[in-house]
């Protein structure tokens, strides 16, 4: 830092020669020729003049300097021959030629001079034209400055930002830098490829405007507004803020950010390094949505295997308890047919145990048996429905309502029950599944229907975000809100005396939807009615 300042030091001094020797110039015409190369002797920068064929007719001291040469090596030679190379005097020679022609202003130029000593050195020139008292021109004036060090800093500063950004294009993540003007000024291979784009497309564009979408724009702004003020601790801040590659594809990036200053610790820029976490939030969503499938299989779980036991175990218990009364039958037979002599007086007995009591134990077995069967296969049924491929379609559910209630006619007709189905929504999902489901929503409205109440179903749908929400309302007995999540829970009946069935489909109602991406919920008043609300994904346009 301390020899960077004494460079641009001496470049201030040189520029504060160059006005002095301008001066000189201006003057020389006041001055005698002694006079005249006394003053510019003391300037520190270079003062040459030429004839207009190119010849030197004068140099300062400070000139020769640069040169390594004396005045024997200056004088009388071709201003072009300090040139490096042979395709600069060439160029050179064009451009002077020009000039004497058709006298525009000579621009100043940098160039590489070969000095008599050999040495490469690279020179700065202002020059302008020198004129007779005719206004004819004569030759040329110039200021020469030795800009060699200036140059080899500027390169080494060049290697340093190649190096630098060598070490950036390897790394695996995204490092851009963002002026106080908003704009892009760096960026590496990495950012260019999570952007899909290459430096045309990204340097000097406003970052905010061009790459982040409008709901994550204000985020960004206010963490380079932070940095800016230097609000944060340490200079740096994180966060998690999606950006838009040219393509269109929005990119989740984790970002962390910091501020670049100058040697008066004045704000330059932010460095912000960003990793492509796109995938691994993906990722993440999806355990995410596994452990929830988890927790919500593991609950299944638990209410299946409590339901298994306590609704199994009432048959058992009646088997086993029967299978005791055919043992204490079979004794009591046993007992009477031992004692032939008293046979006669048992045969009342008898003839209750053979046609009485045997028949009754078996039947209520036999009736076990079968309320065991119809458990179990609810059970697999059940079962079976995380098996069962799921093929999403667009459903015509005007057309899947009227068949459902045509399957029904002969309860709708029996039990004098109005129907009243509006024009609805299509969705998309598995036709049978959904057809299972809504055949089971409306069998329990007919089920539930008050007694000496005319029974009403009506059906409805509205839209809402990407969803169809469908309405299936009776006016039945009503479900207290009490119950409104238990009956969806497997074999739970709401009046199980009152009504058939085994109390699983609501349930595999339940589990149909979660598989179709849908979702059932209720409004239910007691001794007014039920309405049962189905989310299912709507069609996409």
């Amino acid at each position: 830092m301390k020899n960077k300042k004494h460079f641009f030091k001496a470049i201030k001094d040189k520029i504060s020669s160059r006005r002095e020797a301008s001066k000189a110039i201006k003057d020389k015409k006041n001055l005698s020729n002694v006079n005249y190369k006394a003053i510019v002797d003391t300037i520190t920068i270079g003062i040459q003049e030429c004839d207009n064929t190119g010849k030197i007719t004068f140099a300062n001291n400070s000139y020769m300097e640069i040169m390594h040469a004396g005045e024997k090596d200056v004088i009388g030679n071709y201003i072009w021959n300090f040139l490096a190379t042979s395709e600069e005097i060439d160029r050179f020679k064009k451009y002077f030629q020009y000039l004497i022609d058709k006298q525009p202003k000579p621009n100043t130029f940098t160039a590489k001079n070969k000095t008599i000593d050999g040495k490469i050195i690279h020179v700065q020139v202002d020059w302008n034209y020198k004129r007779n008292t005719s206004n004819e021109i004569t030759g040329f004036i110039s200021t020469v400055i030795d800009i060699t060090q200036a140059v080899s800093y500027q390169r080494n500063i060049q290697k340093e930002k190649d190096l630098a950004k060598k070490y950036l294009d390897v790394a695996g993540v995204m490092f851009i830098v963002i002026g106080k003007d908003m704009k892009v000024k760096m960026i590496n291979k990495t950012g260019l490829e999570i952007l899909e784009c290459n430096e045309n497309d990204i340097l000097d564009r406003n970052w905010f405007d061009e790459f982040l979408t409008p709901e994550n724009k204000s985020m960004f702004l206010s963490a380079f507004e932070n940095l800016i003020a230097n609000k944060l601790p340490n200079n740096k801040e994180y966060n998690e803020i999606s950006i838009v590659a040219k393509s269109g594809k929005q990119k989740t990036i984790a970002w962390h950010h910091s501020i670049i200053l100058d040697d008066n610790d004045n704000f330059l820029a932010t460095l912000s390094s960003g990793q492509d976490i796109t995938e691994r939030k993906l990722y993440e969503e999806q355990i995410k949505n596994l452990n929830e499938q988890l927790i919500n299989k593991n609950e299944e779980l638990k209410q299946f295997l409590y339901a298994s036991t306590h609704d199994l175990r009432s048959p058992l218990f009646n088997i086993q308890g029967f299978c005791g009364e055919l043992q204490r039958y079979n004794k009591e037979l046993s007992s009477i047919m031992k004692d032939k002599n008293k046979l006669n007086e048992n045969t009342l007995n008898l003839e209750i145990i053979i046609n009485k009591d045997i028949p009754e134990a078996i039947d209520f077995i036999h009736k076990s048996v079968l309320k065991m069967d119809d458990l179990l296969s609810g059970l697999l049924r059940i079962s079976n429905l995380d098996k069962a491929e799921t093929k999403a379609k667009i459903l015509d559910m005007n057309l899947m309502f009227k068949k459902i209630m045509e399957n029904f006619q002969y309860q709708i007709q029996t039990n004098s029950i109005e129907i009243d189905v509006a024009k609805i929504h299509p969705c998309m999902a598995d036709a049978l599944q959904i057809n299972q489901v809504f055949s089971n929503i409306v069998d329990n409205a007919i089920k539930y229907m008050r007694s000496g109440q005319k029974g009403k179903i009506s059906v409805s749908s509205i839209k809402f975000d990407k969803n169809i929400i469908y309405q299936v309302k009776d006016n039945g007995i009503g479900i207290s809100k009490k119950y409104y999540e238990k009956i969806f829970e497997i074999f739970y009946r709401l009046e199980p005396n009152k009504t058939p069935g085994h109390g699983i489909g609501m349930a595999i109602v339940k589990k149909i939807l979660a598989k179709n991406n849908g979702d059932i919920w209720l409004e239910s008043e007691v001794g007014i009615g039920t309405t049962f609300f189905v989310s299912l994904p709507c069609v996409k346009e």
